[in-house]
């Protein structure tokens, strides 16, 4: 296998209406006046940024149980990638993931506590 790049991209025109979600609406679990949760909608980029990161993770999960290395790489130059791929230009493309085989195979690291895991100032009721 020769190292990979996988470029992951999405057209906001398809998150711009609610087109996708008429299925939910005959099933009822989505109100069929879509305005009444349209205060609570994303912006389509967010939408495309979170399926694009749900994709990309089960592609790491994967390519980690097929033994290959991956790296998410998210300073990119957006418009040269376009450009050689002939992606539309409204596209959105937030990352690449690289695919190969991994130099090296590091033990596992010891797993951080909570209290390493919390943000912010640290809570004195913890």
């Amino acid at each position: 296998m020769h190292p990979l790049i996988i470029v992951y991209c999405g057209n906001p025109v398809d998150y711009a209406s609610f087109e996708g979600v008429k299925y939910q609406q005959k099933e009822g679990t989505l109100p069929k006046n879509m305005s009444e949760v349209q205060p609570f909608t994303q912006k389509p980029e967010k939408k495309i940024f979170k399926d694009l990161s749900i994709a990309s993770a089960f592609t790491v999960l994967r390519a980690t149980e097929l033994g290959l290395g991956t790296c998410y790489v998210g300073l990119i130059n957006r418009e040269k990638i376009g450009e050689k791929l002939s992606i539309p230009p409204h596209y959105e493309i937030p990352f690449v993931i690289t695919v190969g085989y991994p130099a090296e195979n590091p033990k596992q690291r010891k797993k951080k506590e909570l209290n390493e895991l919390i943000l912010g100032k640290p809570s004195q009721n913890l």
